[in-house]
């Protein structure tokens, strides 16, 4: 908060903690329990649920999870995991939205108030950004394992398919 009165400036921060769990609360307390549910859902609980299922493909194997499960299961994450980047679209409109000043028309008192994007916003975004890198390379290594277990096909001495961490660059080779 930003204070200026008869020639004086007063800064008083942060004063005020703003997070993705917070906006949910504000809104299910407001009555918006549609936008608290999506907010729950979508931008709480979907970035861990993504997360958790791409280790899932990346460890499972072909005994537990077939090739074509985790085929599906990841051009799901390729698809909707996108969906990710809309909760920092939605992290600066709620910045844009707490802007707010006041002039007094009588004084050159005014009020402002300032939010700062701090680490924890700014994490977040990566957070994101490294989820849709994460599942890029997961369905990079998926298509890579296909190609390879076509060619095991024709061949049949060659041992079963592995779970995508065995195609991962520094195990190529071993």
């Amino acid at each position: 908060f930003v204070f200026h009165s008869n020639g004086k400036t007063m800064s008083i921060g942060p004063a005020l903690a703003f997070s993705v769990a917070i906006c949910a609360i504000n809104a299910f307390q407001a009555g918006a329990y549609l936008i608290a549910a999506c907010i729950g859902l979508l931008s709480i609980l979907w970035p861990f649920v993504k997360l958790v299922l791409l280790a899932f493909a990346w460890r499972a194997g072909p005994r537990v999870f077939s090739l074509q499960k985790r085929d599906g299961l990841l051009r799901f994450l390729d698809e909707y995991g996108k969906w990710s980047l809309i909760d920092t679209w939605l992290g600066i409109l709620a910045l844009a939205c707490y802007r707010l000043g006041w002039k007094s028309k009588t004084s050159d008192a005014t009020f402002f108030v300032d939010p700062q994007p701090n680490l924890p916003f700014f994490t977040f975004v990566g957070a994101s950004v490294l989820g849709l890198i994460l599942g890029h390379l997961a369905s990079g290594y998926h298509r890579h394992a296909m190609e390879t277990e076509e060619a095991k096909h024709m061949d049949s001495a060659v041992v079963a398919p592995r779970s995508l961490c065995f195609y991962a660059p520094w195990r190529i080779g071993l």
